[in-house]
């Protein structure tokens, strides 16, 4: 309960700004493309010069929650302050033709749609991005939900000034939905 009410305290200190967005560092979206050994063709929540440079993109104004996902590589980093459309839109997707989500988030257990649409009996935890990637193929497994815990901190950008705005106190995973 405590645990809870302190992740959820930390998350609203850090989208206390004037911005609610802060932008995955290149980097770690290039790392992700290479370690997945994927390309991504969707963000559905990201800034409108695109910042990541993936050939379909949607940004607040589109309501990236109401578009087609279907037939996409897609990446997201979506709004912490309301997760749960977000995750159920990338659960559901996966059903779709040759879809694939990622997704970068906070790492939290508790919530309900945790439980719902990550934490499902059929996740596996993975203890690197290239396993994952190697499930993809060995499995042969049409449908799936990866999870992978970063080993330290994103270091989010300010979407105005594109610097680091540092991490925020809690950690984070990504999560793989096939």
């Amino acid at each position: 309960m405590h645990e809870d009410l302190f992740d959820e305290l930390r998350i609203k200190a850090f989208h206390a700004a004037k911005q609610q967005a802060w932008l995955t560092p290149p980097e770690l979206f290039h790392q992700l493309e290479e370690e997945l050994g994927l390309k991504f063709t969707l963000d559905p929540c990201t800034e409108p010069d695109n910042p990541l440079g993936t050939p379909t993109f949607y940004t607040e104004e589109d309501d990236g929650l109401k578009q087609d996902w279907a037939r996409h590589v897609v990446y997201m980093n979506p709004p912490y302050t309301d997760l749960t459309p977000w995750l159920k839109k990338a659960y559901y997707s996966r059903f779709s033709p040759n879809t694939i989500v990622v997704g970068l988030l906070p790492v939290r257990t508790s919530p309900h749609y945790a439980e719902a649409y990550i934490f499902t009996r059929e996740a596996r935890l993975a203890t690197s991005l290239k396993r994952i990637e190697q499930a993809f193929h060995a499995t042969g497994q049409r449908h799936g939900i990866w999870i992978h815990f970063l080993p330290s901190r994103v270091s989010f950008l300010d979407p105005e000034t594109r610097k680091s705005v540092g991490s925020p106190y809690f950690d984070s995973m990504v999560v793989v939905w096939k």
